[in-house]
């Protein structure tokens, strides 16, 4: 034992070194089997590295034997480059499964990648957009009838689920019509003269292939269960697993964080010149917003000569301004993404928020007075940033309320309005507002 552990130590030292000669050597005459088990025991990117110094015939024979999670694993941390050299080294018939282990993220830019045969062989049929369910369900699991016993039913998983992710729940089809599922727990622990149908479970969260992908994780996050059948007219067309909708949830994430930082668009790997198009039309935003503000300002340059002690006051109330928008804005559309919040409920946020920025506002303009008294700025100078303060809070939470219920009764992703765009609008408004309130009172 401790010698087949110290080979294995020596196997996994030589991918990590580059010296893949040497392992070449090492591994040669290897049976399938035990290289099936050095593949499993290394890390991921010593993985692909063995990978990549097997002969096509043996690499293939070693990927088939693979597990779903097991081919996830290995591709983790794959770039795309090495996995175009990894598609283009196995045979056609294994490619359409290895590419529905990968995450969204990583199959489009590698069908870019690969030549137009293969990119025709794997393209996924347009039967269902793209951000549905029928885009990215699963068509592997255990098929049972309500009519099989126990011991039936255990004899065709044994047959049938070597290689299928999907062996815990069963998916119970009578004649054409889909029945429920049936969990593997409960098939394990029944009688084996029961009937299946005793055990089906039709109340399983069936979901239409038509729903949004991000949608269909919120019911599964919702219902607590590991797979999703996917039914149409009563027949089964396939499943969501629970690791899909990971993918599913780490893209929308990734996507969230993205508008959250101004980057819009899809990441053009390795491309300078995509990256520069992504962060452009932030900066773009950013520019203009200085326009604008400095606009304002040279309009009222005349109050400004006046009254300095104005001035010292324009970036605490934008600032504050742009932060009470982008709280309420990320809290609005964190509770839209958990389905929390419809559109037949703005009236009920929109007072709400009007009651808590007003709690805010007068908070932060008592601290700002503060300020202003502190540094003897004058009686009429303290009213008017106390004003503005109470102004631009209560007008940039509402603001930032009630932005995402119009982006989505607009067709967009709220998100698309948090971080840069929305700060931008509220800097703009603060500004107004502030040479708004002290026009009206200053002489």
């Amino acid at each position: 034992m401790s010698a087949r552990m110290g080979y294995s130590s020596r196997l996994k030292a030589l991918l990590q070194q580059g010296r893949l000669d040497e392992a070449r050597l090492m591994i040669r005459g290897m049976a399938p089997e035990v290289l099936e088990e050095e593949l499993l025991r290394l890390p991921p990117r010593s993985a692909l590295a063995l990978c990549s110094i097997l002969k096509p015939p043996r690499l293939a024979v070693l990927i088939e034997g693979l597990s779903r999670r097991e081919k996830q694993k290995l591709l983790s941390s794959a770039s795309i480059p090495e996995l175009r050299g990894l598609f283009l080294s196995l045979p056609e018939r294994l490619l359409p499964e290895l590419l529905n282990a990968l995450p969204s993220r990583q199959k489009h830019p590698l069908l870019e990648k690969l030549p137009k045969n293969l990119q025709k062989l794997l393209q996924p049929k347009k039967e269902w957009p793209e951000d549905s369910v029928g885009y990215i369900m699963s068509g592997n699991g255990v098929v049972l009838s309500p009519r099989d016993t126990v011991a039936e039913a255990l004899d065709k998983i044994r047959r049938d689920a070597p290689g299928k992710d999907l062996v815990y729940h069963c998916f119970v089809i009578d004649g054409e019509r889909f029945a429920g599922t049936a969990a593997l727990e409960d098939l394990v622990l029944a009688v084996p003269e029961v009937k299946v149908a005793q055990l089906t479970e039709e109340d399983c969260h069936a979901v239409p292939p038509e729903m949004d992908r991000a949608e269909a994780a919120r019911v599964m996050s919702r219902y607590d269960v590991q797979v999703l059948p996917v039914v149409k007219d009563g027949r089964l067309l396939g499943a969501l697993p629970f690791d899909d909708v990971l993918d599913v949830m780490e893209d929308e994430n990734t996507e969230l964080f993205h508008h959250a930082g101004g980057l819009y668009g899809d990441n053009d790997e390795g491309s300078l010149w995509g990256e520069a198009l992504r962060r452009f039309p932030c900066l773009l935003l950013c520019l203009v917003t200085g326009i604008l503000t400095t606009g304002i300002m040279e309009n009222y340059e005349e109050m400004l000569s006046q009254v300095l002690a104005l001035s010292f006051f324009v970036p605490l109330l934008i600032d504050t301004g742009g932060n009470v928008g982008a709280q309420i804005s990320v809290l609005i559309i964190r509770s839209m993404g958990l389905g929390r919040l419809e559109n037949n409920v703005l009236g009920r946020v929109l007072l709400r928020e009007l009651l808590t920025a007003l709690l805010l506002g007068g908070a932060m303009a008592l601290l700002a007075a503060g300020r202003s008294l502190f540094i003897g700025a004058g009686g009429q100078v303290t009213f008017v940033v106390a004003m503005a303060m109470v102004c631009v809070v209560v007008a940039s939470d509402l603001l930032g309320a009630l932005m995402p219920f119009v982006v989505k009764r607009l067709g967009f992703d709220p998100a698309l309005i948090s971080g840069p765009l929305l700060a931008t609008i509220v800097d703009v408004l603060g500004l107004a507002l502030y040479f708004a309130v002290a026009s009206a009172v200053l002489p």
